[in-house]
């Protein structure tokens, strides 16, 4: 920022949380990585997931919260920001007050597709 200052340009930094679909649709827009590609080979394996009949064990914090945030949102928000010319300063997070866990997520996505241990799907990684 004060690099930019210095040579007389304007900088603004916005931070959104994770970007995901149209809050409207709520589809991916065509993303197969990410959230949206492991919530697709979950469904995909669900059939084999739900043989096994035990909850699938992932490596991860259960409590880490996660911050979606949809793609139109995120367009409204700089919109508003841009015709307010960008007050309380230059970095602005665009963010939710509070999102699901992983924990909370993982046993959502079980519960929605039958699969066992909806309400343990995650363990915390081993250090």
């Amino acid at each position: 920022m004060r690099r930019c200052a210095l040579h007389g340009l304007d900088a603004r930094i916005v931070r959104p949380g994770i970007v995901v679909g149209p809050h409207t649709t709520k589809r991916s827009g065509g993303s197969d990585t990410g959230m949206y590609g492991f919530i697709r080979e979950v469904h995909r394996m669900r059939e084999a997931l739900r043989a096994v009949g035990r909850p699938l064990r992932l490596r991860g914090e259960a409590t880490t919260p996660l911050n979606f945030v949809p793609v139109d949102w995120i367009a409204d928000e700089l919109w508003q920001l841009n015709t307010e010319d960008f007050p309380g300063g230059p970095v602005h997070h665009l963010t939710i007050p509070r999102g699901p866990s992983v924990g909370e997520a993982l046993a959502s996505l079980a519960e929605l597709l039958d699969l066992p241990g909806s309400k343990s799907a995650c363990s915390r990684t081993p250090r």
